[in-house]
């Protein structure tokens, strides 16, 4: 086995290790989130409230509040997908209108050399997709943070990108968690 596929087992399975905690040992030992806790005051004066009808009703009602939770992330995925990719698109082709003989991108070339370019691609997809499930799933800020610095590390070292071009890269997800941060601020503060 060679040292990078034995880095990138290690990585994998430590990654594993931090969901399996995050996601099963909280309740194990009792602690729960208390998500709806400042919430509870507001719904039941509404429901004090002797005339209150409710314009509709649902028509499917998620078993949870995680199922909840996953279809709004998934929702807001998939939309923040639509738009970076239109973004993207426009991008690219006013680049392209520019300058004709480019036709690979920054991305593009750093991919097609870095050093993770012959790791299975099955390897890379299951690694993105335990990342995200972490990422999502925990209830608390370590495990993303983990696994951005995890990543970060698999880049920067095994793949051996330049770091100035690797947090170049960054600014776009960064410039999105920025935005997103701001309307979520705005949202609750209003």
């Amino acid at each position: 086995m060679s040292e990078l596929r034995k880095l990138t087992l290690i990585v994998v399975l430590l990654i594993a290790v931090i969901g399996f905690v995050t996601a099963f040992v909280p309740g194990m030992i009792g602690i729960t989130p208390q998500w709806a806790e400042p919430m509870l005051p507001a719904a039941s004066k509404i429901g004090e409230i002797s005339d209150y009808k409710p314009w509709f009703s649902p028509l499917w009602e998620p078993p949870s509040g995680e199922i909840e939770t996953l279809l709004f992330s998934l929702q807001a995925a998939i939309g923040a997908g639509i738009i970076g990719y239109i973004a993207g698109l426009i991008y690219w082709q006013k680049r392209e209108k520019e300058r004709p003989d480019m036709i690979h991108s920054s991305i593009d070339t750093i991919a097609h050399t870095n050093k993770l370019r012959h790791t299975d691609t099955r390897l890379k997809v299951i690694f993105a997709v335990m990342t995200l499930l972490i990422t999502v799933a925990s209830t608390s800020p370590i495990p993303p943070i983990l696994a951005f610095i995890i990543a970060t590390i698999l880049i920067l070292f095994a793949a051996k990108i330049n770091p100035g071009t690797y947090f170049l890269l960054l600014l776009t997800p960064f410039f999105f968690g920025l935005v997103s941060l701001l309307m979520m601020s705005l949202f609750f503060w209003i």
